[in-house]
């Protein structure tokens, strides 16, 4: 099976993925082997992902000194309320970078759990079950030209206004 990216485009990739760090947060530890091999396959080294099986792996990432570019968080993990964490971040309550990359998942894709994740600030939202190459896009498209923020009172995140 060929990388999923190739060619000059692919080793920009390479080396975007070889310099940023990650959480990867899911209760299922086959759902975290099998998206830390797609990622290492991808060219993420594997000395930069931390993954766990709930929130307290996030909360104790964001107070290192040297916290994560990118989070990818089960929207279901346990130890925690996931939406309040993302909102937390986004607030600069938690950690010190508001605007790290969020890709949240869940199985659970009713119109509440979107709206609810959406209204967290999560940068992407991917429906369960996914392929790898699905949650590869969304990282490729963070690293190339993520949406803007915004920041108001009741919202902290991409801009997710119409665009023309």
């Amino acid at each position: 099976m060929p990388p999923p990216y190739s060619g000059l485009w692919g080793q920009m990739h390479d080396l975007k993925l070889k310099n940023i760090s990650m959480v990867l947060v899911d209760p299922r530890t086959q759902v975290r082997t099998g998206l830390r091999m797609a990622l290492n396959d991808a060219g993420l080294s594997n000395s930069n992902i931390l993954d766990g099986p709930d929130m307290g792996t996030v909360l104790d990432a964001l107070q290192q000194s040297s916290p994560p570019d990118i989070l990818i968080c089960d929207a279901g993990s346990m130890g925690g309320d996931v939406i309040k964490t993302f909102r937390s971040i986004r607030h600069n309550e938690i950690g010190n970078n508001p605007f790290i990359a969020i890709i949240a998942v869940t199985w659970d894709p009713t119109a509440v759990t979107i709206d609810r994740v959406a209204n967290s600030g999560a940068d992407f939202i991917l429906a369960a079950p996914f392929s790898p190459q699905q949650l590869l896009d969304r990282m490729s498209s963070l690293l190339d030209n993520g949406d803007p923020y915004i920041v108001t009172r009741d919202y902290n995140g991409p801009d997710r206004r119409y665009k023309n």
